[in-house]
């Protein structure tokens, strides 16, 4: 009897995992000089009315993976936009959240003249597609904590003709979307 009810029980976590419909995912590689290089996969999954997210990081063979709630949001984004209005309280301040991600994405893409010796010759971070094209965005955001998978970011984005351009991950990093 203990078998048959713990057989169940296992059924059941079972069918609810793979119940949860996948709504988006996102992999992107990254090399930094601490960890190493890393395949990373931010997926998005609806639960019942919560979509979860679950960032796993794959360092040399071990993965370790991070679950955070996700919303869904979708963004008009101006014509325009450029790398210099990060540092523009006013005119940061009038820019929505998806703007937001797409400026802070020309900054971090944009060149390295970081003024750090120890600065990398060849800028890491790519979106991927041309940001000055982006006239909508759909943003899979983690809510959580910001030390956590919180500042993590999917930007699906769209032409002014809402035809598709692709995705990347966005937030604290900018790495295009593999698949």
């Amino acid at each position: 009897m203990k078998f048959l009810a713990g057989f169940i029980f296992l059924a059941t976590l079972s069918t609810q995992a793979f119940s949860q419909e996948l709504v988006k995912s996102c992999t992107f590689k990254f090399d930094d000089d601490y960890s190493g290089f890393s395949t990373n996969t931010f997926e998005v999954r609806k639960n019942g009315k919560v979509y979860l997210g679950t960032m796993t990081t794959t360092v040399a063979g071990q993965s370790t993976s991070m679950e955070d709630e996700v919303s869904i949001n979708d963004y008009k984004v101006r014509a325009g936009l450029n790398p210099e209005m990060i540092e523009d309280e006013e005119m940061g301040s009038k820019l929505n959240f998806g703007e937001g991600l797409i400026v802070h994405a020309m900054a971090l893409t944009g060149d390295l003249d970081m003024g750090e010796e120890d600065a990398p010759e060849v800028n890491p971070f790519s979106a991927g597609l041309d940001l000055s094209k982006i006239r909508s965005v759909r943003v899979y955001r983690a809510i959580g904590e910001a030390d956590d998978i919180g500042s993590a970011a999917i930007i699906e984005a769209k032409d002014e003709d809402a035809k598709d351009l692709g995705s990347f991950m966005g937030g604290f990093l900018v790495l295009p979307c593999l698949k």
